[in-house]
Formats: C-alpha cells, sequence, structure tokens
C-alpha cells in the first residue's frame, strides 16, 4: 500500500482515499481532521495532517497481513474495539493522540503476544 499513495515523502490524500475506496472528508474523519483539511493542499501537507496521515497508514500496513487485505485492515482500524484501550478502536486511539501505544501493541501481536 505504500508505494501507491506516497508523493515523494508525503502521503497524498487523494491517492490514499483512492486506495481505502473513501472519500477525502471521510479520510480526515478517520484521523480527526476537520473534513475541508485535505482538500487544501497547503492544508494536507502541514506536518499536523501528515503526521496524522502516517500514523494511520503505519497501524492499516501492519495489520493488512492479518486483515488478509486493504480493505479488512480498514475496517479492523475503524471498527475492532481493542481490550487493552478499553474498548477504543484503532481509530481512536489515532485521533487521542495514542498512536506509539498503538504500534506497540501491534508489535507485541506480530511477535506472538494476545491480544
Amino acid at each position: 500500500m505504500n508505494a501507491d499513495f506516497y508523493a515523494s515523502d508525503m502521503v497524498s490524500p487523494d491517492k490514499l482515499a483512492s486506495c481505502l475506496r473513501i472519500t477525502k472528508e471521510e479520510l480526515a474523519c478517520s484521523v480527526g481532521l476537520a473534513k475541508e483539511t485535505l482538500y487544501r493542499k497547503n492544508r494536507s501537507e502541514s506536518q499536523k495532517v501528515q503526521t496524522r496521515l502516517r500514523e494511520m497508514t503505519d497501524v492499516i500496513n501492519r495489520v493488512t497481513p492479518w486483515a488478509g487485505s486493504l480493505a479488512m485492515a480498514f475496517a479492523w482500524y475503524r471498527s475492532y474495539g481493542i481490550p487493552a484501550f478499553g474498548g477504543m478502536t484503532p481509530e481512536d486511539v489515532i485521533k487521542a493522540g495514542k498512536s506509539e501505544a498503538l504500534r506497540e501493541y501491534i508489535s507485541a501481536i506480530n511477535v506472538g503476544g494476545y491480544a
């Protein structure tokens, strides 16, 4: 998935939304940004926006092998309540600014830990 939506070092909201088969408004919502944020190039290239998009793509990339497809990984990201995070979904965890803890959780599962 990485090569499909990166333009140089920036995550392209247009390409990412296309890969996930969602609108840019839905993409913005899934990372906790205002819906109009991704429609202006100067805003979509800001450090805050790029950080959120990278956090989401990193999580989706890590779980795609378990989920079986990009679509299923994105569905997991949007809907799976994680007990270790009080039932928050990965989407909620990213929006709360706790992406590092989520990455550690996923890494622990990847090496044989329990969910």
